[in-house]
């Protein structure tokens, strides 16, 4: 397989994990595969198919995201996910850790 059809796989699959990423691979370098033959039986050449077939699939980061199904694959969701952590932290330290008052400082 060329390293066109290879990296998009690899990149459009990466997160999932073990057996799940496995056969989701092997499902999209067969769809691929069958695409690449049906645009060279109609005369394109074996590289340009390939590359025809991979920009038929569509944005990467899209089919990722799609095929992972949650909010953190996407840089807002990260961020909404530490401003709920440190959000999180911060309060805990505040509930737990006394604090001097400001009267009992002079």
């Amino acid at each position: 397989m060329s390293r066109v059809l290879s990296g998009y796989i690899h990149r459009a699959t990466l997160g999932l994990r073990g057996g799940e990423r496995r056969e989701v691979a092997a499902e999209l370098r067969t769809h691929l595969l069958d695409r690449v033959r049906q645009l060279e039986a109609e005369g394109f050449e074996r590289e340009e198919a390939e590359h025809l077939a991979v920009k038929a699939m569509g944005n990467v980061k899209v089919t990722n995201s799609e095929l992972l199904g949650h909010f953190f694959t996407t840089p807002l969701g990260w961020g909404v996910l530490a401003a709920l952590v440190l959000g999180g932290g911060g309060f805990l330290l505040w509930r737990t850790v006394p604090l001097p008052l400001l009267g009992q400082l002079r």
